[in-house]
């Protein structure tokens, strides 16, 4: 069944841990922004950079935290943690995981203003 959308409440410490490695991550220089078009307008919308969306993701708090998704296109790998942040008055949905190898590679699949407001955060 695809479309199915599940949503999974990881544990707070587990986000916390997750954030810290996220931080670990983008020091050392091992991480993938996906180039969707949704990403693109959403930088050309703020005039963001690069850059300025890993700061934003430096930032990021179990506050903003506000489900895990399985990833639905590569069954068995690390879910996707989903975030809200508000950037300039707009609601920016964050959705990323990290990608387990040698090494952890953060892998950013959204960074877009959300098509919906969300208000449930289980840490806020």
């Amino acid at each position: 069944m695809t479309g199915l959308k599940i949503e999974i409440k990881a544990l707070k410490k587990d986000v916390i841990f997750f954030l810290e490695e996220v931080r670990e991550a983008i020091k050392n220089n091992k991480y993938i922004i996906a180039d969707r078009d949704k990403n693109n307008k959403t930088l050309v919308n703020l005039n963001f950079d690069r850059q300025d969306v890993l700061e934003e993701l430096k930032t990021l708090d179990v506050n903003h935290y506000v489900y895990d998704l399985p990833d639905e296109r590569k069954a068995g790998e690390e879910n996707y943690k989903v975030f809200w942040k508000e950037i300039q008055k707009k609601g920016i949905y964050i959705k990323i995981k990290l990608k387990r190898a040698k090494f952890k590679v953060l892998f950013c699949m959204s960074f877009h203003i959300g098509e919906y407001e969300i208000t449930k955060f289980p840490y806020k």
